[in-house]
């Protein structure tokens, strides 16, 4: 098979003839008989070259594409470009190319057939997505035939067959060699080539590919502020994609728009476009509310921050830092302008709104009675069950009424306990200037069941009640509740007497009695007591304070103690020097310490179940009670006091309802009480105690007895006994020495002892058992 290839190199077109030789031999035999085939090509196709012209008429272009758009072969087509191409040689001796072996003038025809002789061009396209018209007409612009030709397009170039077969044209490769030589044919006489008129008959072909559509260029959005949710800085469009359009916090983002084929941009380029775009800081307002104190008290600093977006918070807003409001250490009467500062957040700025603080002389308040505004909620944001809900529970309103319990039909809406009451609550300054307040707290639906702690506040006392038919869905019922606290009363500072006070409890617990659900925020901030100075109302010269009972049988819970003296305590209440038990209060800081309550004794704390008595002594049980052991910082050498039963960082407040009291039928009682305090601060060896001129070891080590001779005492072994013997959890009953009889221990003078355990064996009597100091 011969081949022979010729290319336009500014274009990359090219024509590729290829041929068994048989067709050229029958062609040319009357010219030159005896000669085959191959010696024919041997002598003319050395001699070839290619020949390519690109100027179609414009009416052939526009044909074709509105034939491409006619079809379906394109929407919109656009015309890529037009070829016309030939073989040309043969002999010099005329001096011009007659065109053999494919002869365009003479009157050989020839055929193209695959297999024998195929014909075939290799047109430049852009893109695979192309189509080829093969189109025939005048050179003077008039068109004859469209046909589409069947074209395979790879790596830039179509591939099309002319064999006539594909082509279903009449001499079409004829004609489309008149187009590529610029010639009609030959004079006859003098054998000069004719150029083409208007009239000559030509042929191209024509490479049609989609129209590019142009499309405007996307634009950035303007004025974005975080919202918390993801926003669209660059909107989708037809015609491109886009890269990274959208996001959710403050900064400035990138977009990429980059065209879908068959698109530019109405500059005609094409190339992608890079958008910068972005979202701005949302505004938090840190306002200081303006507040009233007097000469000499501490005023609130508290700043109010409002503006968050979503749902955030304080505590959930990325990279949040409160502002501040700061003042000077002191005050001389005055106004003063306070403007919070600072603060920051990932996706918020801070705007600033100063308020005024009035410090004014404080007046004295004389000794008696008065009817002011104070208020216990639960405030919104702690609010656990229904988060941003305030709740009152000293306001007697509720939905489930008319009235239920105790309060005045007249003062309860069927409403939820979310406003405040006012003139409610009663102030009752001693004669020395302390002052007492006096609370109801009279809502039966959201109940408070406990009260919790403060450390802004002394000697606070609570009584419970049990419900009472009153009315309502929850008639006489407290749902799984037995009872609830329906009054307070607490020990304010002195100082203050104009403006608003305002106290926190941590550790409280409401009870929703419809939903048995606890309301038990677990931070800083669970309740929060307002007293309103500026309401006071004198009602009577009266100084004395209510006494609040318990259990209904007229038994008063409010604190006792078995201290002898008193001293400053981190807890506020009273101790003896050295070791000390305090019975329903709290000890105090010189030496260790040792606090059990009962009721209502812990100051600042509802502390534990309410007293059962029989003919004044606690009734055999087991109570739940307040107790906590300490050392004094002075003596520990610590910048605070560590609590061995807070189990919290750092240990330095006393804890409530910790402790098991366990009352015998006889009227002996023994308290378990456990030790918490995390190993990482300190690792407690052992402990003792002194009461009443014993000493007492407990916990971990045996049980070791000095002290009067008679009193009565129970003792637990939890690890080993005085004689190195491990006896977990087993109590032990000492025998009388003088008659051996079993009762609960007596220890004589001399302290020797003997102890009968549960499986039989005993201790030998008469060994002395060393006394040992505590190891922290």
């Amino acid at each position: 098979m011969y081949t022979r290839t010729v290319v336009d190199s500014p274009t990359g077109a090219s024509m590729t003839y290829s041929t068994d030789g048989s067709f050229e031999e029958q062609i040319f035999s009357r010219d030159y008989p005896g000669v085959s085939g191959g010696e024919l090509l041997d002598a003319f196709m050395p001699d070839v070259e290619g020949v390519f012209s690109m100027e179609a008429p414009d009416a052939f272009l526009q044909k074709v594409a509105e034939t491409a758009s006619s079809d379906g072969t394109f929407a919109s087509s656009h015309v890529q470009g037009a070829f016309a191409t030939a073989i040309v040689g043969g002999r010099q001796t005329y001096g011009w190319k007659i065109g053999a072996p494919l002869c365009g003038f003479g009157s050989i025809d020839y055929t193209f057939t695959a297999g024998k002789n195929p014909l075939g061009v290799s047109l430049p396209v852009s893109s695979d997505d192309v189509a080829v018209y093969a189109v025939t007409g005048t050179h003077g612009g008039t068109v004859q035939t469209v046909r589409r030709l069947s074209a395979h397009a790879v790596d830039g170039y179509a591939q099309v067959s002319l064999n006539d077969s594909d082509v279903q044209i009449s001499n079409f490769v004829t004609l489309m060699y008149r187009s590529a030589v610029g010639a009609s044919g030959l004079d006859n006489l003098t054998m000069e080539v004719k150029p083409l008129t208007d009239n000559s008959e030509v042929a191209y072909l024509v490479v049609v590919e989609p129209a590019e559509t142009p499309v405007g260029k996307p634009t950035t959005a303007t004025g974005l502020v975080y919202n918390g949710m993801e926003q669209i800085g660059v909107a989708e469009g037809g015609g491109y994609d886009l890269v990274s359009n959208s996001a959710t916090n403050t900064g400035t983002y990138t977009t990429i728009a980059m065209l879908k084929e068959g698109y530019v941009w109405p500059d005609g380029t094409a190339d992608p476009v890079v958008l910068t775009w972005s979202i701005g800081k949302a505004i938090l307002t840190a306002s200081y509310q303006s507040r009233t104190i007097t000469v000499g008290q501490t005023p609130a600093l508290a700043v109010d921050v409002n503006g968050f977006v979503n749902g955030e918070d304080a505590s959930t807003a990325a990279g949040y830092e409160a502002p501040t409001a700061s003042v000077a250490d002191s005050f001389d009467e005055g106004t003063y302008e306070i403007t919070p500062r600072s603060g920051n957040a990932d996706n918020y700025q801070f705007a600033y709104v100063g308020g005024t603080l009035t410090v004014k002389t404080a007046k004295k308040l004389e000794p008696g009675t008065y009817t002011v505004t104070a208020n216990l909620a639960m405030p919104g944001q702690f609010n656990p069950l229904v988060p941003g809900l305030t709740v009152y529970a000293n306001s007697p309103d509720n939905p489930f009424g008319p009235t239920i319990d105790e309060n005045d039909p007249a003062k309860v809406t069927a409403q939820i306990p979310s406003k405040p009451l006012s003139m409610n609550a009663k102030l009752i300054v001693a004669a020395d200037g302390t002052r007492t307040l006096v609370l109801p707290i009279e809502n039966p639906i959201f109940t408070t069941q406990d009260l919790g702690a403060s450390d802004q506040l002394a000697n606070v006392h609570t009584e419970h009640v049990a419900p009472t038919a009153g009315g309502g869905d929850w008639n006489g019922s407290y749902n799984q509740r037995t009872d609830c606290i329906h009054m307070m009363s607490a020990e304010l500072p002195a100082g203050q007497s104009a403006g608003t006070a305002t106290f926190t409890f941590k550790g409280s617990v409401l009870y929703a009695v419809p939903l048995d659900k606890e309301l038990a925020p677990t931070g800083d901030t669970a309740l929060v007591l307002t007293v309103g100075y500026d309401s006071l109302s004198k009602e009577s010269d009266s100084t004395e304070l209510p006494a609040f009972v318990q259990d209904g049988n007229g038994s008063d819970n409010n604190s006792t103690s078995d201290n002898s003296g008193s001293s400053s305590s981190d807890n506020g209440g009273t101790n003896n020097s050295g070791n000390g038990v305090n019975a329903g209060g709290s000890n105090g800081n010189a030496g260790n310490g040792f606090s059990s309550g009962i009721g209502e004794g812990l100051s600042g704390s509802d502390i534990g179940d309410k007293i059962s008595s029989v003919d004044g002594h606690l009734a055999a049980g087991t109570y739940t009670v307040s107790a906590n052991i300490w050392v004094d910082r002075s003596e520990a050498g610590l910048p605070l006091s560590p609590h061995f039963t807070n189990t919290s960082f750092p240990p330095s407040t006393s804890v409530s309802k910790n402790a098991t009291l366990t009352v015998e039928p006889d009227g002996h009682a023994y308290v378990v009480v456990p030790i918490v305090i995390q190993s990482r601060i300190m690792h407690v060896k052992s402990l003792w105690a002194e009461h009443r001129g014993r000493v007492v070891r407990r916990r971990g080590w045996t049980d070791e007895h000095h002290g009067r001779p008679g009193y009565p005492q129970r003792c637990k072994h939890d690890r080993e006994d005085g004689y190195g013997q491990r006896h977990p959890g087993l109590a032990c009953q000492h025998h009388h020495r003088r008659s051996g009889k079993p009762h609960l221990d007596r220890h004589l003078r001399s302290g020797v002892q003997r102890c009968s355990h549960p499986d039989g064996r005993r201790s030998d009597p008469g060994r002395p058992e060393p006394h040992q100091r505590p190891e922290l």
